[in-house]
Order: structure tokens, then sequence, then C-alpha cells
């Protein structure tokens, strides 16, 4: 028969450790300190967490479709599912539907400037570039915000892991 053991478990102070290890002074930071505390407070599975889902409330979902393919290139199947590098956005249509208070994704870019003339070209709504914070908004009709980034470590080095003319990968 095998020996079956008890799963370990980690200390009150490993766990503050490990909360407070991701740098959260960079949006990828920040993305992973929300990862770590949500599997912690609820208990998930690193798979379970991996299998969210991102909700956008839009009103028309027909009409949200074609924006999203027009402007930011994104196509949904037909089950209003679209994923982009492992996570999965869903549209969800309701008559009423209230955009989140926050951005809801950001996309990482090599080059900020052209992806805000791209998107602006486009007629995608987007606002001016924050200098400091290296980063610019978009909104999509329904109100839902998506940050477009440049890392910080990629501007000091002047150097991106994405080959030339790339616009946005998700982040």
């Amino acid at each position: 028969m095998a020996k079956v053991t008890l799963p370990k478990y980690l200390n009150r102070e490993e766990i503050e450790r490990l909360l407070e290890s991701p740098d959260g002074s960079e949006p990828r930071g920040l993305r992973d300190r929300a990862m770590l505390e949500l599997l912690y407070a609820t208990g998930l599975r690193v798979s379970e967490l991996c299998g969210l889902e991102l909700a956008v409330n839009v009103r028309d979902k027909q009409a949200a479709r074609r924006w999203y393919a027009e402007k930011l290139g994104i196509a949904f199947d037909e089950t209003d599912r679209a994923t982009i590098r492992g996570v999965t956005l869903v549209l969800w249509g309701f008559s009423d539907a209230a955009a989140a208070s926050h951005a809801a994704y950001q996309f990482v870019t090599p080059n900020l400037q052209q992806a805000h003339a791209l998107l602006g070209a486009r007629g995608a709504p987007v606002s001016d570039i924050d200098g400091q914070a290296w980063n610019f908004l978009v909104s999509d009709p329904d109100g839902n915000k998506f940050v477009f980034y440049t890392p910080r470590k990629w501007l000091a080095s002047g150097m991106a892991p994405y080959p030339e003319g790339h616009v946005a990968t998700p982040g």
C-alpha cells in the first residue's frame, strides 16, 4: 500500500514574502501579485486560475465583434470568445451593460507611438500617451478600457523582444 502524506503548507511569514515578491512598479508585477492574492484568497488551483475568463460587458455583441476585429484585430469565435496568449476574453451582452471602472486588459507593445498612431488611424478612441507610465488607453464603444504599454526595461535597454513592425501582444 502506498504511503499517504499530508500536503506541505506555507507559514504566515512565507505567505507574506510570496505575496510581496512581485515587483509592483511594473504592470506585469502588479498582475503577478493579483494572481498570487487570488490564489491565496480563494484556494484556486493554478490550473483553475489559468482557465479564468475575462468578461467584457457590451450592449450589442455583433457591433462589439465588428469593433474589436476592425480596431484591435481581435476575432471572437461563435461562442463570443477570443483567446489571446492564453487569456480568454468573453463578450457578455447586456442591454444595460456598464463598463468596468478600470482597464480590463493590457497589451504590451515594443513601439508605443506606432501602436498609438495605428489605433488612432483605425478610428479607435485613444488617450494621449502618458509619458511617465509610458502607456495609453483605448476605450471600446461601451466604455471598456484597455491599456497599451511598453515596459520600462525595454525602454532602458532600447531593445524589445518582438520583431520590427510588431504592434502589440497581450501582456
